[in-house]
Formats: structure tokens, sequence, C-alpha cells
């Protein structure tokens, strides 16, 4: 089988674990399959504004290489909308590669991908991963629309969660075929480190992910605030990992509360998974989440999570020895402070949290998706 994978979730060159969901679902499919990756850049949005902001957004000249036999090209497009440049580009990379199925992964790549293989009569997967279903509700007309058609014209349509397939439902229609394939996780790197967590010498909370207001970070002040109040007979530290619009003001709000935290930028996946293993609790204030895999990352790694019950965080935990959901609401700082503090005064079995975590590694995750594709297109 040929898969031709159009992605607007991939690595960038000051980020290269961004669109690492679709980076591990290429390395197990080129197991089973002939695989080619590209990602479309548009010179204007993405390179130019991008430049503009070099920490957020830099993004590879034509090629990058992900692994020695692994490569996504990054061909540039100059139009907006995007549905025709991309149209362009599916067509042309088609004609010369013929592929048995075409695979996209985020909603607004798919309106021209979805296009042109229904012209060149070849079946169209498309992937949701969360921001694609959520903010297309609040986008104008045509980006609704276009959405729509995308999940109606789609042969196959995949959720990252069973709360992003009920919502897509509701809000744009019934796709012709539809399955959810969670985000899975590297089982090797995502796991307990024994070394880590002997080491630990202050009690750490912590928040890995970008700081923008669908995460909720401007909460994380506040939050952190209340956690130190009620634990202020210990040495407490806090953490904060990733980049972001958002990332500066937090700093600075908990600079002016004198709240003693730790801030990196982007960290590779090792990195990240000793972060987690040294991190008592992970935060996760999220006001939306498609599914949430730093929530089975950090539970991977023998730590618990607070999370608001939103999307799809409440699969993503699974039960309640993983971690504690937070309803919005009411009072939710204080509510979901106090979690982070029950947490953190009845320590969870980390053994149990990363034996929970082993079914969702990607072998297992990527296995189940090619057999629903071939299945479901009659594919061999």
């Amino acid at each position: 089988m040929r898969i031709l994978l159009l992605t607007g979730l991939a690595p960038l060159l000051n980020n290269r674990i961004a669109g690492a969901a679709v980076v591990e679902r290429l390395r197990h499919y080129r197991k089973f399959c002939e695989v080619k990756a590209v990602s479309p850049v548009n010179i204007i949005s993405s390179d130019f504004l991008g430049r503009l902001s070099q920490r957020f957004s830099r993004y590879p000249v034509n090629r990058l290489l992900v692994e020695e036999d692994l490569a996504i090209d990054y061909p540039r497009y100059f139009l907006v909308p995007r549905d025709k440049p991309i149209k362009r580009i599916v067509r042309s990379i088609s004609q010369r590669m013929r592929p048995d199925v075409i695979i996209t992964h985020w909603g607004p790549t798919g309106w021209g991908a979805c296009s042109a293989a229904t012209e060149m009569g070849i079946p169209h997967v498309q992937f949701f991963h969360g921001s694609d279903i959520h903010d297309m509700r609040f986008k104008n007309r045509g980006s609704y629309e276009k959405t729509r058609s995308l999940i109606q014209g789609s042969n196959i349509c995949c959720f990252v969660s069973e709360a992003l397939e009920k919502l897509s439902e509701a809000r744009f229609g019934k796709a012709r075929h539809s399955f959810v394939s969670h985000n899975g996780i590297d089982t090797h790197i995502f796991r307990i480190l024994p070394e880590k967590r002997q080491r630990k010498q202050k009690v750490a909370v912590g928040y890995i992910g970008r700081f923008e207001p669908i995460k909720g970070v401007d909460f994380l002040p506040e939050i952190f605030d209340r956690i130190r109040s009620a634990r202020n007979h210990i040495s407490l530290e806090f953490v904060l990992i990733g980049e972001g619009s958002l990332k500066k003001s937090v700093e600075e709000q908990l600079h002016l509360r004198r709240i003693n935290f730790a801030s990196f930028g982007f960290v590779d996946q090792k990195r990240l998974a000793e972060i987690m293993n040294e991190l008592d609790v992970l935060l996760v204030p999220s006001r939306n989440e498609g599914w949430g895999s730093v929530i089975l990352e950090s539970i991977a790694c023998g730590t618990p999570v607070v999370a608001t019950k939103v999307g799809g965080t409440a699969e993503a935990i699974g039960n309640s020895q993983n971690g504690i959901l937070v309803e919005p609401g009411n009072l939710f700082l204080d509510r979901f402070a106090q979690a982070a503090v029950e947490l953190l005064d009845k320590p969870r079995e980390p053994q149990l949290l990363s034996q929970y975590a082993i079914q969702f590694s990607w072998a297992n995750i990527v296995n189940r998706e090619i057999r629903i594709i071939k299945e479901t297109l009659k594919l061999n």
C-alpha cells in the first residue's frame, strides 16, 4: 500500500517535537507500506510571519530528515485561501507517486487535499486532532462550510477522542465512515526512571504545553499561588515547559507573586520524560483539549495529573488512580488547586500508573489504524 500523507502538524527547526503524533505514525506506517510525507508551507502566513517570531515557527527550507530513511518535504505556496495551492501540490505528487490512499492530518490542510483526492478517484482519510474541530466552530462561515464538506467528502474520518468525534457530528454532521484512534506514546521514552525519582529533593508541580489561551495557562499563577498557600510548610517548586504568546505574561505574574519556578522552552522527548519523572503532579488546566497526549506521557512516567474535564481529557486520564478531573465553572481555580494538593497529600503508586499507559503504545495504535483503513477501503 502506498500512502501520500499531508500534514499541517510537523516538526519545526526550533521545535523538533512539534507534530510528534504525525511523526510517530510515519515511523510505524513505513513498516507496513510506502509513505511520502508532505507539509505545505504558506510563504506569507508561515514563512514571513514565522521569521518575525523566531521562537515559534521556523520551517525547514525544503526537507527535514527525521531519521536516516524518514523525511518530510515542506513545499512552499503563495496564495490565499490555501485550498487551491494545496490541491495543486497533491495532484502533482499523486501523478508521480500514484498513491493507494491520501491521508491528511489537520482539517484546513484537508480542504484542498480531499478535493484533489476525490477528483483523482483516490480514497481520502482525514485525521482531526482537536483545534481543527474546536476552532472551526468560531471561524467565518466559509471555514465552517469547508470543514463540513471535508467531513462529508472524506472516505474515512479519524478523531483522536470519542468526545471530539461526538462534537464533530453534532456541529458538522455524520461522516461516511469514522473511528477513534487516540494519539499514542513512545513507551521506550516515557516510562519510570528510578534514578530520577530517587534523587528528588523538592516537591514539584508542573505545566507542559503551549502557552496559549486554549490551554488555560493564564490560570497558572493563581493556581500555583493557591497550592503554595496550602502547602507552605514544605519546599515547593513549580516547573513550566513550552512556548507561546502568553509565556512572558505568565512568568511576570509568577515573579510578582514571588513564586519559586523554573522555566524551560521546548525540550526533546528524552528530557521531557526526565522532567516528568521529577514532578509530583502535572497540571492540565485546558479550556478545551482534543485528546491530551501529555496526560498519558505523564502517567507513563508515574506522575498523576490534574486536568480540566473537557474534550478528551477524561478518556486520557482513564481512572481516578491516574489523576483528578475538575469540572469547569464556579470556583474553578480553588477546586483545581485543591485537587493538586490532594494528589500531593495522597501520592499515587507510580508503577500502577505506568502499567495503565502501556496499552497506548504507538505500535498498538498504528496497527489498529492500518487494519481499519485497509478493511474499510478494501485495500491490500
